[in-house]
């Protein structure tokens, strides 16, 4: 069975650069974890993404992503994309490395937006 299916979001996914917070352990050595910002956002797309399936944990996917940006801040086109992949880990596959293709595409508009779009290759 194919499976595709799009999201909206009115806002742009963290940056990448600045989603997580570092702490060092009692050994020294440190741990990266991911700041609110980036939990509440990959709590959004889950939600959104939840349709009922069962987790796949052999398909092939892609990803499609449209970046709308409202403001005139400078941004790498791939700044958000692992947050994006890691949020649906667990929900339309196991795990990220299942995702085969990603295209992003980013343009400056009026307001923030985020579309995703996921699919099954065959």
């Amino acid at each position: 069975m194919d499976f595709t299916k799009t999201c909206e979001f009115p806002q742009l996914p963290p940056n990448i650069n600045n989603g997580y917070i570092h702490s060092c352990t009692k050994d020294g050595k440190v741990r990266r974890f991911p700041n609110k910002k980036v939990l509440d956002w990959k709590e959004e797309i889950g939600w959104a993404f939840k349709s009922g399936r069962n987790v796949d944990r052999e398909g092939r996917y892609g990803v499609e992503v449209f970046i709308e940006m409202g403001d005139k801040r400078k941004r790498d086109v791939d700044s958000g994309i692992k947050f994006i992949l890691d949020s649906l880990s667990g929900i339309i596959w196991e795990d990220d490395n299942q995702v085969s293709e990603v295209h992003i595409y980013k343009e400056r508009t009026d307001e923030h937006r985020t579309v995703i779009s996921v699919y099954q290759l065959t």
